[in-house]
């Protein structure tokens, strides 16, 4: 097979390499396998960038990138899980992790449900547990599951949100997608796959994937030196399908000459026989940062287009499109426009001859392999890059008593704080059930009938102060009751004092909102909550009234 060895490439130009190579290779097939390993640290961008080219061109709308990190085991394991039915993708990998454990390629793990179908539960149990699923009380990340009589709360490896599965008998009645913030189930699904947690059993590595073994009816031959590998097929025979792998670091001699079937891309600037791409970035330019330097961008941007290059600006959003546009207008651009595309690309490059002038920017010898011009927005507009904000869990909406566990502290209507011991059996002359235990001080007890269990609620109090328990003399209680009630009219009647003397105050009622307001509500990079969208709108209602 082919092998190509590059040199003068950096940055997000090795995910536009990597996509020119596939692009000028002609219309994806359906068998497109590409594997690509940068180093580590820089997996996360790659990934990014490569997104960012790719969903550029409708062609490639059918092409699945997945990533494979060293840090995320559950990513690993869908990514192989996704890989095994896929017959066209594009893997982003790292030098970490090509060799981690993976499933077998010819072994197909964990457990496919759908609504209707035949499933012990104490089967199901303990297969999540063989898993490494870890059991709890509530269902809140992946990797956990919960138990409720009949009900079976699971997050799987591979799945966004939990799924609720609802028993009857041993078959499965119901599948149901929950909020684990509010735990409340919303829409129906028809099926889902769970995969396995543990990874100790496996051992086989990515590599093993590097090949696929296709069943093609019809005789083909293909090949090109543009990048799409060959199939080969006679009718009826099932024969291997080669990928494509890219390296983003040098090989030893060994692990060239295990990858020699594989057509084989690798950035090894030092290597002789290296041919070199020209990719530049705008830093190198500058010859200092250049991070949201937007005086520097635009000069830079009108010295390119002078030179008729081809310049392309990926932006976050639509709001930082507009911006940028205003930017060069108000620059008086009397170029052709730039494109306007949607990524998040880490940084920008430019692919020309640059010649040495008086001026103090590059000026561009324009050629017809040449001319390209690629703009981050994140490079132009911001003078730090974008950070990362972990994910922050709400809080939880009690659906039911079902939600309470032994030694919870509970607040029974009448006769106040208890701790929560769990359910006892008690046998009466006409029927055996179960009641819920409430202790309270001095070792008395309540039990509570299944008819009655509306009467109790879990205490909800401040984080690590423990209550005080009542006992069961309903008058103490009764006058904690009664003082709350007149402590919540004292506040009441302070509140009405308050927003009484508020209405008297009369204000010139802010403008509406301005062009320039809505672009910067648009360059937010972050997804809102609903809460923080409701408060939104009630500030601006509030700003509009006088």
């Amino acid at each position: 097979m082919s092998k190509t060895y590059l040199s003068g490439i950096s940055g997000s130009g090795k995910a536009h390499y990597l996509f020119k190579r596939i692009f000028e290779g002609g219309a994806p097939d359906t068998n497109l396998r590409v594997f690509a390993f940068v180093k580590d640290e820089e997996l996360s961008s790659f990934y990014d960038d490569l997104k960012a080219f790719f969903q550029t061109h409708s062609s490639f709308s059918n092409l699945s990138t997945l990533l494979f990190p060293s840090d995320d085991v559950q990513t690993r394991t869908a990514t192989i899980d996704k890989i095994k039915n896929l017959k066209s993708f594009i893997v982003c990998a790292s030098d970490e992790s090509i060799n981690m454990p993976v499933s077998d390629p010819n072994t197909d793990e964990g457990v496919n449900i759908d609504k209707n179908s035949s499933l012990k539960f104490t089967d199901f149990i303990s297969d999540l547990v063989k898993m490494g699923y870890e059991r709890v009380t509530f269902v809140e990340d992946k990797c956990q599951f919960a138990v409720r009589g009949d009900i079976v709360d699971v997050w799987a490896v591979a799945n966004d949100a939990p799924v609720r599965v609802l028993f009857e008998y041993d078959s499965i009645e119901a599948l149901r997608a929950f909020d684990p913030g509010s735990q409340l189930s919303n829409n129906f699904i028809d099926e889902i796959k769970i995969l396995p947690v543990k990874t100790s059993d496996n051992t086989a590595t990515i590599k093993e994937y590097f090949e696929q073994k296709l069943q093609i009816t019809n005789y083909e031959l293909r090949m090109n030196d543009k990048g799409v590998s060959p199939v080969i097929a006679r009718n009826g025979e099932a024969l291997t399908k080669q990928s494509m792998l890219f390296f983003d670091y040098p090989l030893s001699k060994d692990e060239e000459e295990q990858y020699k079937n594989y057509e084989l891309i690798i950035n090894d600037p030092l290597n002789s026989k290296a041919v070199f791409q020209n990719y530049k970035s705008f830093i190198g330019v500058a010859g200092n940062t250049t991070q949201g330097d937007i005086n520097y961008f635009v000069k830079l941007l009108k010295s390119f287009a002078e030179n008729k290059a081809d310049i392309k600006i990926f932006c976050a959003n639509n709001g930082e499109k507009e911006r940028i546009a205003d930017i060069l207008h108000d620059a008086v651009w009397n170029y052709k426009p730039p494109e306007f595309l949607y990524g998040n690309l880490s940084k920008g490059f430019y692919l020309e001859t640059v010649v040495n002038s008086a001026s103090s920017h590059p000026r561009i010898q324009s050629s017809p392999q040449s001319g390209i011009v690629v703009v981050s927005s994140r490079e132009m507009l911001y003078k730090k890059k974008p950070v990362s904000f972990p994910k922050i869990k709400g809080g939880r909406r009690l659906e039911g008593i079902w939600e309470i566990s032994a030694g919870d502290y509970v607040v029974h209507e009448k006769y106040g704080i208890g701790r929560y011991k769990g359910l006892k059996t008690i046998s009466r002359s006409d029927k055996t059930s179960e009641y819920l235990c409430v202790e309270y001080t001095k070792g008395d007890k309540l039990y509570v009938p299944p008819e009655e269990i509306k009467t109790v609620k879990k205490y909800i109090g401040v984080e690590g102060v423990k209550p005080k328990l009542y006992s069961m003399d309903t008058f103490a209680w009764e006058r904690v009751k009664s003082r709350a009630r007149e402590a919540a009219a004292e506040f009441a009647k302070e509140l009405l004092k308050l927003y009484a003397e508020r209405s008297k105050i009369k204000r010139t009622p802010f403008a509406r909102e301005t062009h320039w307001e809505k672009e910067l509500e648009d360059a937010f990079p972050y997804d809102e909550t609903p809460d923080q969208l409701k408060a939104i709108e009630d500030v601006k209602s509030d700003f509009l009234k006088p």
